[in-house]
């Protein structure tokens, strides 16, 4: 038996479609290039940055500005077009010269590039031909003040498109400047110079360019940054590319990294796609990015057999609104959240940590302030619990919810919160400690789980760090920690729901139950897809909203509220099976729809969504020949094992009158459903008046065999049980079904003597008159 899981999550899902990929510059270089591919047509745009190794701010901006989702087109960003001179802070690259003069000039032929890295990005653009392509630079001053430089300034062809293009940016980025001196100036005349980059374009692609000019005069880093993406946000806005300034809104989130990377791009290297994003200071060993996450192992490969000593450590400034200038800021409240996609902590030592959260570096100290902790404390156990440092800051005590695998993505969130204390009063001015800080998760499907809260924190400890901590064996022997996700926001995160809208869970053989499967109770808007021959049992009170399709095997419900708020649906080769006596509910249910619903001896109710006639259909296909052997539609196996054992059994139903129906293991005769035959259930038979006349009837007028009609059969039926007035005679709560005699006499003639009685009750013809 083996349990398969292939389930995608996000917070949010967007309109377009990202990849990634590596550019090979020769000598052992390599750049990254991303892909955002939207569902709506519109222009392909190109964004290029760090062609110059000691302009900066152009490579972060445009690092920042290919994570902003876009509703129509193509985005296309090469974020660090010269990955030799950005880490040299050279002009040049060594060995090439000015990769801004490497480009086919206007007189060349398409194909004359100088040196490796600008023939593999021509390459690369020449593949795309870009409609629009945005260079993003910096000059050494403002262009207005000395215009031996271009700082501050947007350099283009003079063509009437792409100067109504560029007055609008000039006017956006200009309305941040308060010096006139400092403003943008718009460069149209002779437009980018020959054997750049962009003129290539233009020249040989017909391609509209332009450069994007900032200033290293000004000595504020994340200044530059702005202007860069307020030019850039501008374009993409009047192409009608994106929802909402800077990619539009960011539910609270201030600071975010999500590891979509192409793979093996170092922790160091990883972007923060929010303004002003800072990357990690230090990369643990090897650890990179895979597949859309952070694999954190010893090796990249994971042959260290070393168990002891710490991997690293890692921190990023945490953002918030009005930080442009960097200035350092106390957090007043924030939600630090890691999104894990999974670990193997499975070697033969324990001790393994990662630890997650906020710390202080205003002084030259650096000092922690609050963390979430996931240690390995047992070979098959890993707790979690909360640290909080400084006067005041005590710890949460460690609880021990997962195992030393883990497969389903799982949500970490510690809150901090320095205004309030954690019995609601204010802080006291000036006051050592106070406030407090609360550790919670989540893992794909369910709701969260606070651990706990911790009563201080140390005051003089900001917060404004985000850090990451590893130590111990993490990662030897092939083990591993996957990172999908670590942000910073204002406000509480959502929880992890399937990207997709729906959770595939594939049970290959055997039986496994939800919580052997990692979810002991699903909870949320998504759907859940059952695959695999094997069954799942489904034994928690579960709160999923969307349709469960069992596409294989057998899905067993064994709580009666264990799909109470989803549709159901069996295709061909699935089975939903009621486990013995239970009664339950699902919102909806398609029974024709290829596969098979076993209710055994329970009962099932559907609240919504299945008409009568079709109802009725599922149960002629499942009745097969008549002993409930059919393949598909609405069964009972209970009923073909008393029917094998000459016990009269079927399936019986009730429309309720109130937009649902229900169905259950019954003995012909029960009309009502309440697992007896007695005078009432006589009674519908007789006032339905439908005896032999071809009328349509139903189950609780007296239609036993499930032909719509009310006949002869439907009465002997009714007689062969014996049944009338013995009570009850499924026993739900139990084991099985109460086994009966074979139909007596005198047992049919009861019954027949009740309905003559109640016949002449209910319809007054009891007796005769001339």
């Amino acid at each position: 038996m083996a349990l398969l899981l292939a389930a995608a999550w996000a917070a949010s899902a967007t309109a377009d479609t990202l990849t990634s990929g590596w550019i090979d510059l020769g000598s052992g270089t390599q750049t990254p290039y991303y892909i955002r591919q939207a569902s709506t047509s519109g222009p392909l745009v190109m964004i290029t940055g760090g062609v110059h190794g000691d302009e900066p701010a152009g490579a972060a901006a445009a690092n920042q500005i290919r994570t902003w989702p876009i509703t129509k087109g193509t985005l296309i960003v090469i974020p660090f077009c010269a990955p030799q001179a950005l880490a040299a802070n050279t002009r040049e690259i060594p060995g090439e010269g000015n990769l801004n003069r490497n480009f086919p000039g206007k007189s060349d032929p398409i194909t004359a590039t100088t040196g490796s890295t600008a023939t593999a990005l021509w390459s690369f653009v020449r593949t795309y031909s870009p409609q629009w392509l945005l260079d993003m630079h910096e000059g050494f001053a403002v262009y207005a003040d000395n215009p031996d430089s271009v700082g501050s300034s947007i350099i283009h062809m003079n063509e009437s498109v792409t100067n109504a293009q560029v007055a609008r940016m000039l006017t956006a980025v200009n309305a941040t400047i308060t010096d006139p001196t400092k403003r943008f100036t718009d460069l149209g005349s002779s437009g980018p110079v020959d054997t750049s980059l962009t003129r290539a374009a233009v020249e040989h692609l017909g391609t509209r360019g332009m450069i994007i000019e900032t200033t290293t005069a000004e000595p504020v880093l994340s200044v530059r940054v702005n202007q860069h993406r307020t030019a850039a946000n501008q374009f993409l806005m009047d192409q009608g590319m994106i929802a909402g300034a800077f990619g539009g809104s960011r539910n609270g989130i201030v600071d975010d990294f999500t590891f979509d990377e192409p793979e093996n791009t170092r922790l160091t290297q990883a972007g923060n796609s929010y303004p002003n994003g800072a990357v990690w200071d230090t990369s643990p060993f090897t650890t990179r990015t895979l597949d859309g996450s952070l694999r954190i192992q010893r090796t990249q490969t994971g042959t260290s057999t070393t168990s002891t000593g710490v991997l690293g450590s890692g921190a990023v400034r945490v953002r918030r609104a009005g930080e442009a200038d960097n200035t350092l800021t106390d957090l007043g409240e924030g939600f630090a959240t890691m999104v894990v996609d999974g670990w193997d902590f499975r070697s033969t030592q324990i001790g393994e940590t990662i630890s997650f959260g906020f710390r202080n570096s205003v002084s030259g100290t650096v000092e922690d302030t609050a963390h979430i902790v996931l240690q390995r404390t047992g070979l098959d156990q890993v707790s979690i619990l909360g640290q909080g440092f400084g006067t005041g800051g005590g710890n949460i005590a460690s609880v021990a919810p997962f195992r030393a695998l883990q497969n389903v993505p799982v949500q970490f969130v510690l809150q901090l919160n320095k205004q309030v204390n954690l019995n609601g009063t204010s802080l006291v001015s000036g006051a050592s400690s106070g406030g407090f800080y609360r550790v919670f998760y989540q893992t794909l499907g369910q709701d969260f789980t606070e651990v706990g809260s911790g009563a201080a924190v140390r005051q003089t400890r900001n917060g404004n760090h985000l850090t990451m901590k590893i130590s111990g064996s993490v990662g030897a022997g092939g083990g591993y920690f996957d990172v999908d996700r670590m942000s910073f926001a204002s406000t509480f995160p959502a929880a992890l729901t399937p990207a997709s809208g729906v959770l595939n869970l594939t049970v290959s053989s055997g039986t496994l139950t939800q919580s052997g499967a990692g979810y002991p109770r699903l909870s949320g808007t998504f759907g859940v897809s059952k695959a695999g021959v094997g069954t799942l049992i489904f034994d928690a009170a579960n709160l999923v909203t969307g349709s469960t399709v069992v596409q294989a095997g057998r899905l067993l419900l064994a709580n009666a509220s264990a799909l109470s708020v989803s549709k159901v649906i069996p295709l061909a080769g699935g089975t939903i099976a009621v486990s013995t006596g239970l009664q339950t509910t699902v919102r909806g249910l398609s029974p024709n729809a290829g596969g098979l619903i076993d209710v055994g001896n329970g009962m099932m109710t559907v609240t919504s969504g299945l008409t009568a006639a079709d109802l009725v259909t599922a149960l002629q296909v499942g009745r097969g020949d008549g002993s409930w052997n059919g393949t598909r539609g609405i069964t009972s196996t209970a009923a073909a094992t008393a029917l094998s054992q000459s016990i009269p059994r079927t399936v019986g139903w009730l429309d309720n009158g109130d937009g649902s129906v229900c169905f259950a293991f019954a003995a012909p005769g029960d009309g009502n459903l309440d697992n007896s035959i007695d005078i009432l259930d006589a009674a519908n038979f007789l006032t339905s008046g439908k005896f032999d006349t071809g009328l349509a009837a139903t189950w609780g007028e007296g239609d036993y065999d499930h032909n719509m009609v009310i006949d002869i059969l439907d009465a002997a039926e009714m007689f062969s049980t014996n049944l009338f007035d013995m009570g009850s005679y499924n026993q739900r709560a139990g084991a099985g079904m109460i086994a009966v005699p074979e139909p007596s006499a005198c047992g049919t003639l009861g019954f027949g003597a009740a309905l003559l009685t109640a016949y002449g009750c209910v319809s007054g013809r009891g007796r005769r008159t001339r």
